[in-house]
């Protein structure tokens, strides 16, 4: 799991760092600014992006994934979504959440219609759908994934 690595508060996405952790999985952490002082100290991997908020982060952070989930969220949120969108990187939005979640949940960006936004209505279900999404977005590349039995782990290949 790819998340936004808050230096000095818990947020949502620190919160989901630590789902992941305790699902067995994979943490890494995108940061906005110039070390590795951050918050979630149990992530696996950080990535310094040198940027600030508003900046190269959002890009770095979702052009590493393979999927996004947005709960709620303000403009961080819209810069990372809309910087999927223009690569074609799936979104899945967890609906009744809240800020841009609700606003795109099963909607375009614009007229071109290139990617809908995929609406969720439980938190599983947005990871069920982000893994689904994600898996025929790395089939592009010539990558395979999988979910591990029993485990929930997102596996690449």
């Amino acid at each position: 799991m790819v998340f936004g690595a808050e230096k000095d508060y818990d947020s949502l996405s620190t919160a989901a760092c630590r789902g992941a952790k305790k699902s067995g999985g994979m943490t890494m952490g995108v940061t906005y600014g110039k070390g590795k002082d951050i918050y979630q100290k149990d992530a696996d991997i950080i990535i310094v992006s040198g940027m600030e908020r508003g900046g190269g982060r959002e890009f770095v952070l979702s052009a590493t994934s393979d999927c996004l989930i947005s709960i709620s969220g303000g403009s961080g949120t819209l810069n990372e979504l809309v910087v999927a969108y223009q690569l074609g990187i799936p979104m899945v939005a967890l609906k009744n959440t809240g800020g841009w979640s609700d606003k795109l949940a099963d909607k375009y960006f614009d007229a071109r219609q290139r990617l809908k936004v995929i609406g969720a209505n439980t938190p599983k279900e947005a990871v069920e759908s982000a893994f689904a999404q994600g898996s025929k977005y790395l089939d592009k590349f010539g990558y395979k994934a999988f979910v591990k039995p029993d485990s929930g782990l997102y596996i690449l290949r």
